[in-house]
C-alpha cells in the first residue's frame, strides 16, 4: 500500500513538474500580441506652462525573455510626431531604458552601394515595466522644437537631461501628476525647479 502511494506521488510529481516546464518554454517562446492605446501628455521639465495632450498607440508582439531583455516588435506611435508612424527598431526593454529608432526608405535615391537610401529617427529613449506597463519617454532635445523635420541619414536627434528635458507620461493629466510619475519610476530624482525668462 505505502509503495503504491509513493509511485502514485511519483507520477504526480512528475506531471507536475512536466507542466510547469511545458508553460515557461511556451511562455518564453511564443510572442504576446499587444494592442493598446494610451492618452498621454508631453511636458517640458522646467517649464511646466508647456503641456501638450497626445496619444500613444502600440500595436506588435511582446517577447519574454528568461536570461536577458524582454523584447518588442511593432510600433509605438505618438500623436504630432509624424515619423513615429513608420517602420521601427525592435525595442529592448532594460532598465536603463532603450532608444525608439524609426526608419524609412527613400524612393528613387540610392547609397554608393545601390540600396536604396535609408533615413533614421530617433523619438526618445522608453522606461517601462514588462509588457511595456507604466512606460515614460524621455524626448530628445531636438524633437519636440521640430516635430516634422527629424529624418537624418544619422547623427543626433539632441539630447535629454532632468533638469530641462522634454516627456511623454501616460495616464496623467496635469505636469504635477507627471512630474509625480516620473519621480515614482526613477526616471528623475527630484522635483525640476521652472526656468522664467
Amino acid at each position: 500500500m505505502k509503495r503504491k502511494m509513493n509511485i502514485t506521488t511519483r507520477r504526480v510529481i512528475a506531471i507536475t513538474l512536466s507542466l510547469v516546464l511545458l508553460t515557461v518554454i511556451l511562455l518564453f517562446s511564443i510572442p504576446i500580441p499587444m494592442d493598446r492605446t494610451f492618452n498621454a501628455i508631453e511636458i517640458k521639465l522646467d517649464d511646466p506652462s508647456y503641456l501638450r495632450e497626445c496619444t500613444i498607440t502600440i500595436t506588435g508582439s511582446y517577447h519574454l525573455n528568461l536570461f536577458s531583455d524582454d523584447t518588442f516588435v511593432g510600433s509605438i506611435a505618438v500623436s504630432g510626431y509624424s515619423q513615429t508612424l513608420e517602420a521601427m527598431a525592435t525595442v529592448y526593454l532594460s532598465k536603463e531604458g532603450c532608444p525608439l529608432y524609426y526608419h524609412r526608405y527613400e524612393d528613387g535615391i540610392n547609397d554608393e552601394y545601390g540600396r536604396p537610401r535609408r533615413l533614421e529617427y530617433s523619438l526618445g529613449n522608453i522606461t517601462s515595466g514588462r509588457f511595456l506597463h507604466k512606460l515614460v519617454i524621455a524626448v530628445y532635445s531636438d524633437n519636440p522644437l521640430d516635430k516634422d523635420v527629424g529624418w537624418k541619414e544619422g547623427g543626433s536627434w539632441g539630447v535629454w537631461n532632468e533638469r530641462n528635458g522634454y516627456c511623454i507620461v501616460p495616464d496623467v493629466r496635469s505636469y504635477e501628476e507627471a512630474v509625480q510619475t516620473l519621480m515614482t519610476r526613477g526616471v528623475i530624482q527630484q522635483i525640476p525647479v521652472p526656468q522664467y525668462p
